[in-house]
């Protein structure tokens, strides 16, 4: 048989579905390396991967620390730790594609990549096969996972681990008894790996992992073997950081433990947070799924006075403000709505595949909830906390559109699917450019929060290229740029040259002797210092 009758044996929606992946993977790779988002932890990280590819430094023991679960000034020391293995993927990339920044966030896109067909694996379970390919291509393009997929950090890798933990989960729970050792190992993978990714992805899985285990024994005792399998793949994946708890007298967990206990602020009762916990969950989802909005909980989708709140003598700002209302409410109403469906045909599934992924999705998302109870305050009201329940919007939606196809008739169904998708489509679209268009441009995107290794390359240059050879170079930033410091000296690194911090006045900086900088986004000490422009970046020359 030729290949082009091969091609022609291809199922549509295989070709519909590798569609999505391309276009998954040019939004995710476009550029890849100059809008790299490259920050102090980005460089931390960068740094010791370094050092351990160079031969310098042994692999690390332990992971990146919990900047919250800290307390004092020596954060790095006194913070929990979690497991390496995210370092091992930024290490192994590193050997193999080259030691420099970009190729340290392969894995990130990797795995960002991998979580669009494993969602679409994931609804086929319950949903039919147009509608898993319809959500799974809104994820494809939600602005705000592929944002996340675009740099290094250990939290954009939970996407994918929390479907293969669902998905191995639920195969476990079936009958077929053959294919349970080949779930169980990835399920000790998942769990194993997605511990080490967050602290609340260590407690949501190790306790949805342990409940469900209960039930799947006390279905069948002869399902212990696979749970004895997960259990030492779980261990064999975190052997570095159980050793290194052994020798240290459990130090790490204890301090996990003391931070949880420790009180985070003033007083706020136990119905605001609750309350608060929801509405975060709501505006997650909607965020998820649209892009619109902020990617910070605002705590109003479900405060009845913000509804109120609306300005009515700029004409502008009105239409606007009842717009977002109107967003917020919308909001609400998919959530609300698609909870009830959730729970509703989670209680009355009759076929046991499909009652165990609706009951999974239902008990793991109400342990998720129970616990970012005590977390939901301002301190914590960045949506990347909830990413553990990513996949919860996309899984309310599909069971809309399927409400939809049930209630109405086709051409109803059709003109209101079509609107609903091109929606979706439209605000994702729109947030992307948002995000993009800057980058093209080369404006300035640096900030006290962000810089991208395109803006800051060319600063280097700069640097070197006007210090005649000197080092170290002394440079620093203003107050709001603080975020630069890391980044730039690993970039001046890679190069060969070595640099040393400036306090941020820049006075106290003036007299020394090699050539010291301030690198600022902003243009306030023109008047003051002799300065250059660089990729929209002010490099300020502090002394001759």
């Amino acid at each position: 048989m030729n290949f082009s009758k091969k091609l022609k044996k291809v199922p549509t929606h295989i070709w519909i579905l590798t569609v999505i992946i391309l276009v998954g993977i040019f939004l995710r790779t476009y550029n890849f390396h100059s809008w790299l988002k490259f920050r102090d932890d980005q460089a931390r990280d960068a740094t010791l991967v370094s050092q351990v590819v160079q031969g310098e430094k042994p692999w690390p023991m332990m992971g990146a620390y919990m900047s919250y679960s800290g307390d004092g000034d020596h954060l790095e020391t006194n913070s929990f730790h979690l497991g390496p293995i995210y370092y091992y993927f930024q290490i192994i990339s590193s050997k193999v594609f080259g030691n420099y920044a970009d190729k340290l966030a392969y894995p990130d896109v990797l795995f960002g990549v991998l979580a669009i067909p494993l969602l679409y694996l994931f609804l086929r379970i319950y949903f039919r096969r147009e509608t898993s390919l319809g959500v799974a291509g809104l994820f494809a393009i939600s602005s705000y996972f592929v944002q996340y997929s675009r740099f290094a950090w250990n939290t954009n890798l939970i996407p994918f681990f929390v479907l293969l933990f669902l998905f191995s989960l639920h195969k476990l729970l079936e009958k077929n008894e053959q294919a349970k050792w080949r779930w169980a190992s990835l399920l000790g993978i998942s769990v194993g790996v997605g511990v080490q990714l967050h602290v609340i992805i260590m407690v949501l899985f190790l306790v949805v992992a342990f409940f469900v285990m209960l039930f799947s024994l006390k279905k069948s005792f002869k399902a212990w073997p696979q749970w004895m399998l997960v259990f030492l793949l779980v261990c064999v994946l975190n052997t570095t950081q159980i050793i290194s708890e052994l020798k240290s007298n459990f130090s790490n967990t204890k301090i996990l433990l003391s931070s949880s206990s420790r009180d985070n602020g003033p007083g706020i009762s136990k119905f605001t947070l609750i309350k608060n916990d929801l509405d975060c969950h709501v505006e997650a989802n909607a965020y998820y799924l649209s892009s619109y909005g902020s990617s910070n909980c605002i705590y109003d989708f479900l405060n009845p006075v913000a509804y109120a709140e609306v300005r009515t003598k700029n004409s502008s700002k009105f239409f606007q403000d009842v717009f977002s209302r109107l967003v917020m409410l919308l909001a609400v109403v998919f959530s609300f709505f698609g909870y009830f469906l959730l729970f509703k045909k989670a209680k009355n599934e009759k076929g046991k595949s499909q009652q165990y992924f609706l009951r999974l999705i239902v008990f793991y998302c109400a342990i998720n909830f129970l616990l970012m109870i005590s977390l939901s305050m301002d301190k914590f009201n960045d949506l990347r906390y909830l990413t553990p329940v990513f996949f919860v919007p996309f899984v309310l939606l599909a069971l809309l559109v399927e409400f939809i196809q049930e209630k109405f008739s086709k051409q109803q169904m059709r003109g209101l699917l079509t609107l609903l998708v091109l929606l979706l489509i439209f605000t994702n679209g729109v947030a992307i450019a948002d995000q993009a268009l800057p980058l093209v441009a080369k404006d300035r995107t640096c900030s006290s929060h962000s810089t991208t290794i395109g803006e800051l390359e060319p600063v280097a240059q700069y640097l070197m290229a006007n210090s005649g050879g000197r080092q170290p170079i002394y440079f620093g930033g203003d107050k709001t740029f603080r975020v630069v410091y890391m980044p730039l000296a690993y970039v001046l690194k890679k190069h060969g040259v070595t640099s040393e911090e400036i306090p941020a006045e820049p006075q106290l900086s003036e007299n020394k002797e090699g050539p010291t900088y301030m690198v600022s986004c902003k243009a306030g000490a023109q008047n003051y210092y002799p300065y250059a422009e660089v990729n929209s970046i002010f490099v300020y020359k502090l002394n001759k």
